[in-house]
């Protein structure tokens, strides 16, 4: 049986070769959306190898810099781009609503919960989905080388390489408990999707329900991905109403992500879009769950990532989820491991799904699998903790006192710390003393008291100690 165990990040090096950005003649910047190439707060850690830098015939600097010239960044509205909402509804609040959201900068809208369309008002229609509407969809992307509404602010992301699956109702009926023992430590679910026929019809997976209470009942984290096909703001608005409404009842703590995927035969391949219009369309997905607390990624196999979007500024604003496989975890029952090459790129990356195995327990054939550079820990309120009793400390010449007496220290996780606190004593002309000088020389004496917790989150407190002649004296 396959056991997998994760692996703490020890280094913070962004996965990237030449960190090239696409840029574009200056116009008039009158939002900061998307399209702006802010600072990355999101890169991965790992090894790198330049074996894999050259994928699937693709020149990455040709494709990310096409006749792009000078260093100035440019940011475009969805008006500027020509696709502002009013061109594909009627109601012009809704036109409103969704030109907010994609213009938006996404660290401006964390939780400002944008209205949503009930989903009684979205047409839901029957899954009818073939097993290649799923993530991935008919690539192979290879490469040789409870019902309360939940939130995930309870937990803290912590840099940590994990293993993961992801799922929809073609993995059929799941044994969570035994990929939970395998080392699985988060999911990505399909909870709905959109129709690759012209009609575009809204469907939810009949297994996201199932898979994810099991699994979370497993103890395993989970995401979620929407499939979709939206060729404009507001379809891709439609979907993210759909995919916050069915989060709202689970405790998401992984991404939620954003899967658009063409094939000749899709209704998206009807509808060509540019890069910076995909990136909109991309943006008004993620902004919306992220408005409602819920971190947004967008998946895409790596040639998408350079050749669909415009990927220096998408993963500068989201978390990237790239399928690259390589052909030894491709339908075969090995795993990738750790301290082995990462693929390479130009932009940074947080999850990689690198391939598809029958090794996992659980699952009945093959089941795709994910390597996630981070996991999220429970946050636990701190109870780290330095009082004193009384800030002034009283004896007489000749007879020390213990200056630990009345002195509380507690750890963040609320562990007696009392033998980690220090203490130093300076006299009235701010000289530092010795505890036996100042017992032995009337006078005062100031003590300052310091606890460093185990992150590195410091404390002190400060005394004065009074030592008085004998009595008599």
């Amino acid at each position: 049986m396959t056991v997998l165990r994760g692996r703490i990040i020890k280094t913070a090096a962004a996965v990237t070769l030449a960190g090239v950005l696409c840029t574009i003649p200056p116009v008039t910047a009158r939002y900061n959306t998307i399209n702006n190439n802010a600072v990355n707060n999101n890169a991965v850690s790992g090894q790198v190898s330049e074996a894999y830098a050259a994928d699937d015939g693709i020149n990455s600097k040709n494709a990310e810099t096409a006749a792009c010239e000078g260093d100035t960044q440019a940011v475009f509205s969805t008006k500027d781009l020509g696709i502002d909402a009013a061109n594909f509804t009627q109601d012009k609040q809704l036109a409103k609503t969704v030109d907010e959201i994609s213009n938006a900068d996404v660290n401006d809208i964390v939780n400002a919960q944008f209205e949503l369309i009930p989903l009684e008002q979205l047409n839901i229609a029957e899954d009818t989905s073939s097993e290649h509407e799923v993530m991935g969809g008919k690539k192979k992307h290879v490469d040789n080388g409870s019902l309360e509404k939940m939130s995930a602010s309870n937990y803290t992301e912590m840099p940590m390489y994990v293993y993961g699956v992801d799922v929809s109702k073609w993995q059929g009926d799941i044994n969570w408990q035994a990929a939970k023992a395998a080392g699985i430590s988060f999911a990505m679910i399909k909870c709905a999707g959109r129709s690759t026929a012209l009609d575009g019809s809204l469907y939810i997976d009949p297994y996201f329900v199932k898979n994810i209470q099991e699994a979370q009942a497993a103890g395993i984290q989970c995401g979620v991905y929407f499939f979709s096909q939206a060729t404009n703001v507001v379809e891709a608005y439609q979907e993210a109403c759909v995919t916050v409404q069915l989060c709202q009842q689970y405790n998401i703590t992984y991404p939620v992500a954003f899967d658009w995927e063409s094939e000749s035969d899709y209704r998206v391949a009807y509808y060509p879009q540019n890069k910076l219009t995909m990136n909109m369309i991309a943006a008004t997905f993620c902004n919306t769950v992220a408005s409602y607390g819920y971190t947004p990624m967008v998946y895409a196999c790596k040639s998408d990532l350079y050749n669909t979007y415009e990927a220096g500024a998408l993963s500068a604003a989201y978390k990237i989820w790239m399928a690259n496989y390589y052909e030894e975890y491709h339908y075969t029952n090995r795993i990738y491991m750790f301290e082995r090459p990462l693929p390479a790129t130009s932009f940074p990356y947080q999850m990689w799904q690198f391939g598809v195995t029958n090794a996992i327990p659980g699952f009945n054939g093959y089941v795709d699998m994910d390597l996630g550079f981070f996991y999220y820990m429970p946050t636990i309120a701190s109870k780290f903790q330095l009082s004193l009793a009384s800030n002034t400390i009283s004896t007489t010449y000749g007879n020390p006192v213990n200056l630990l007496d009345g002195v509380t220290a507690v750890s963040s996780a609320g562990i007696n710390a009392i033998g980690y606190v220090i203490y130093s004593i300076v006299d009235v002309n701010g000289q530092l003393v010795t505890e036996d000088y100042a017992f032995a020389n009337v006078g005062i004496y100031a003590i300052t008291y310091s606890l460093t917790d185990v992150d590195g989150t410091t404390a002190s407190k400060q005394a004065l100690l009074y030592v008085y002649p004998p009595a008599g004296v």
